[in-house]
């Protein structure tokens, strides 16, 4: 089974805590391996199965916390 890897800009974090909160949540999604954000380059690079969860679901889970995904920075990956 291939992992997809997608790396996301995102828009309106103000601190670590901003960060953390984006990682908890995406994290915990169905389908999601990992999730890490880099708060400093305001980007979260995201792992997941394609069979369970996809992109769209991710971006939405991040604007339904309040934070804006900049969709035309996405870059997927198949590994």
């Amino acid at each position: 089974m291939d992992a997809t890897k997608i790396e996301i800009q995102i828009e309106g974090m103000h601190c670590a805590a901003c960060a953390r909160t984006i990682e908890k949540v995406v994290g915990k999604m169905p389908g999601v391996r990992n999730a890490t954000v880099n708060f400093a380059a305001e980007t979260c690079a995201v792992e997941f199965d394609s069979a369970v969860v996809n992109k769209e679901a991710i971006l939405e889970a991040i604007r339904d916390i309040g934070y804006t995904p900049l969709e035309g920075d996405v870059e997927k990956k198949k590994s």
